[in-house]
C-alpha cells in the first residue's frame, strides 16, 4: 500500500480502528459537540482527538505531562489540553474546560478521571470506554466508580534488549502514541 509498516500497528492497526469506531459508532458526534477525551497523547486517545477536530467538534485532552500538553495543542490540533498530574480538582477542572458541560467522553483512564468527566456531562451525553490505565498502573482504584462502560505517533526504540525499559517505560507514562520495539532491520 505504500505505507510505513509502522502505520499497521497504529493508525491503520488497532489503535486506528479503536479511535475510528469508538469515536463514530459509539458516540455518534455531531458537528460543534463537545469532546474531551483523556491520555489523548496515548495511541488511540491522540487520534480520536484529530477525528473529532477533523469532524468539526471542540476538542479537549489530558495528558501527564507539559510536553504532552503542547504536542496535543500545537501539533494535533486540540482546542486546548492540560496535565491532569498539576491539577487537584479534576470536576472543576473540566467545568473550567466545558461551562456548558460534556458531549462526548472519549474514557482511556477510569477511575476520577471518568467520575469528574460523568458529572460534567450533559444530558444525552456519549461515552465511549476505552482503556482503564488507571486501574493498570493502581490495582486499588476502580475503572468506573461511578457508573452502572491526523498525525501518526510513535516512540520507536531500535533493538530487542530495550524491551524491559520500553516496557516500564509505558506505565512511567514515557509514550508518546504508540510504543514500538523493532526487533530487525526490514
Amino acid at each position: 500500500m505504500g505505507f510505513p509498516q509502522t502505520y499497521h500497528v497504529g493508525v491503520l492497526g488497532f489503535s486506528g480502528l479503536t479511535a475510528y469506531a469508538g469515536f463514530f459508532e459509539v458516540c455518534k458526534p455531531k458537528k460543534g459537540d463537545k469532546v474531551f477525551v483523556s491520555a489523548a497523547s496515548g495511541s488511540v486517545g491522540n487520534l480520536v482527538g484529530q477525528y473529532a477536530k477533523l469532524f468539526g467538534c471542540y476538542v479537549v485532552g489530558c495528558a501527564g505531562s507539559k510536553q504532552k500538553v503542547e504536542l496535543l495543542k500545537e501539533k494535533l490540533g486540540f482546542d486546548d489540553a492540560f496535565n491532569y498530574k498539576e491539577e487537584t480538582d479534576l470536576k472543576s477542572t473540566l467545568k473550567r474546560y466545558f461551562p456548558d458541560g460534556i458531549d462526548i467522553y472519549f474514557d482511556n483512564v477510569g477511575a476520577e478521571m471518568q467520575e469528574a468527566a460523568v458529572a460534567n456531562m450533559n444530558t444525552f451525553g456519549r461515552v465511549a470506554v476505552c482503556g482503564v490505565i488507571s486501574q493498570y498502573t493502581d490495582a486499588g482504584k476502580r475503572a468506573a466508580p461511578d457508573m452502572i462502560d491526523v498525525v501518526h505517533l510513535k516512540t520507536s526504540r531500535p533493538v530487542l534488549e530495550s524491551i524491559p525499559s520500553a516496557f516500564i517505560g509505558l506505565f512511567r507514562g514515557d509514550n508518546i502514541g504508540k510504543k514500538i520495539v523493532k526487533i530487525a532491520e526490514d
